[in-house]
């Protein structure tokens, strides 16, 4: 299906296991008992692997096909919802995830806020760096490390872990 990114719909491949450690990375930074925040969850598997460790999982995704599904494969702490995340309101929680949400956006820095006001504890958000300008149609936004580190910071938020995957860079950040 056009758009979605699910490797359980496919046999893994190496970008495959690239998102899906972006993930498991950002599941080390959440605690036990903690809400968590998936933006742009997709199918929900990246929300899963969280919820492995979180209280309780809340997806948000724009693509009512792929909330379906996610909703098909919900665990007891998982609940999935549509929603524009540039425009609609998200939950409160301990920790919002970003994994490859960023770049999608027009505005990012109005999700990053949102993010701001909404969580309590930490943001941890990844994003492809330096990309060729229409190198992938689905992505409205080109990051450099210094454009995305300053958009986090001005929006209030304090870095505390920064990685390289790749051209991907990872953060975390702090209240």
């Amino acid at each position: 299906m056009p758009g979605w990114y699910d490797p359980n719909l496919k046999n893994p491949s190496g970008a495959d296991n690239a998102h899906i450690a972006r993930y498991l990375l950002a599941r080390g930074f959440v605690n036990p008992g903690e809400i968590v925040v998936d933006a742009a969850c997709g199918t929900g598997y990246g929300s899963r692997l969280l919820a492995e460790v979180a209280k309780f999982v809340h997806g948000y995704d724009i693509d009512r096909r792929a909330v379906s599904v996610a909703v098909s494969r919900k665990t007891d702490n998982t609940a999935f919802h549509v929603t524009d995340l540039e425009r609609g309101d998200i939950v409160r929680c301990d920790v919002a995830v970003s994994i490859e949400t960023l770049e999608h956006l027009v505005n990012p820095e109005n999700l990053v806020k949102k993010f701001y006001r909404r969580a309590n504890r930490l943001f941890v958000f990844s994003v492809p760096l330096n990309e060729e300008a229409g190198a992938n149609p689905f992505h409205n936004t080109t990051f450099t490390r210094d454009s995305i580190v300053k958009l986090v910071t001005d929006c209030g938020w304090k870095m505390f872990h920064s990685f390289m995957q790749g051209n991907h860079f990872i953060g975390v950040a702090q209240k």
